[in-house]
């Protein structure tokens, strides 16, 4: 090996010169300068194939993954069954019930899944007898149709007997303004005769023998109540209408006799009376 190195040694020297060399070395600049400029175009090369190869695949792949169908939901666990505890071993505590989850409102159970069990609803408590509105109370507010119905008939009746005279009043009331006349006698009676020394006795006499004559067509009871509401003494507004009243009930009762005789008293009491005409006609009448 060192024969022939020697020999290739002295060939270099002998024609290696200084233009040789600088011819060499610029061929080497030269190269190197070339290198990296290819390397660039070779990339930029490539930057358009992979964009046409990513565009290919994603207007392959996406049609067929938004028409691919979903995945079925998984059908509902079946129940375990239960095995009978081996010979000696202790026995298991029951389990507890599961809780069902709350659904909303409005919510839409998934296909497959159980309907959630509706929940109890406790009945509701008695109402208690504080809470139901009395007769008195529908009475009071002008209600008596309502107070009525509550009532009846019956109702009435069996009130009448230990009812206060406020209580009375407000059951004749009640009887005369739901369109029940006749009710309305028997706790007016009760108030004339069992309650004569209330200062209200009168005015209930008056009252029973309008009920009477206008509602009832009895003008004989009538004028007898009336002429009980005179003899307990009725306040003056209310004295001359009594009167007025008692002259009607008897011409109407074929009494003319007690009608003129009525008659003649209220031209005593009321000389200047504004009925005296109306009332004169009823005298001549009969």
């Amino acid at each position: 090996m060192s024969e022939v190195r020697i020999p290739v040694k002295t060939m270099l020297r002998d024609t290696t010169t200084s233009t040789s060399v600088v011819r060499m070395w610029g061929r080497i600049e030269a190269r190197g300068r070339m290198r990296p400029r290819s390397t660039v175009h070779r990339t930029w090369y490539l930057v358009p194939a992979f964009a046409l190869f990513a565009s290919l695949a994603v207007a392959f792949v996406w049609p067929v993954a938004r028409h691919a169908p979903s995945a079925p939901p998984a059908p509902p666990q079946a129940a375990a069954v239960a095995r009978p505890p081996a010979l000696g071993a202790p026995e298991a505590p029951p389990a507890s019930p599961a809780r069902v989850p709350a659904v909303e409102r409005g919510a839409r159970a998934e296909p497959g899944t159980p309907p959630a069990a509706r929940p109890r609803v406790a009945p509701s408590a008695a109402v208690s007898p504080d809470a139901v509105e009395t007769w008195r109370e529908l009475a009071s507010r002008g209600q008596n149709d309502r107070a009525y119905a509550m009532l009846g008939q019956d109702g009435i009746s069996s009130e009448v007997g230990s009812a206060s005279v406020d209580d009375l009043f407000a059951l004749a009331d009640v009887a005369r303004l739901s369109g029940h006349p006749r009710d309305a006698v028997p706790p007016l009676e009760r108030i004339v005769s069992d309650h004569r020394t209330d200062v209200r006795a009168s005015l209930a006499a008056l009252t029973l023998g309008r009920v009477q004559l206008r509602s009832l067509a009895l003008p004989a009871d009538a004028a007898v109540a009336l002429d009980a509401a005179i003899a307990l003494g009725l306040p003056s507004g209310l004295a001359e209408d009594a009167e007025a009243l008692l002259v009607e009930a008897w011409a109407r009762a074929h009494e003319p006799a007690r009608a003129r005789a009525a008659y003649d008293h209220y031209l005593h009491a009321f000389p200047d009376g504004a009925k005296r005409t109306e009332l004169a006609r009823w005298i001549t009448a009969r």
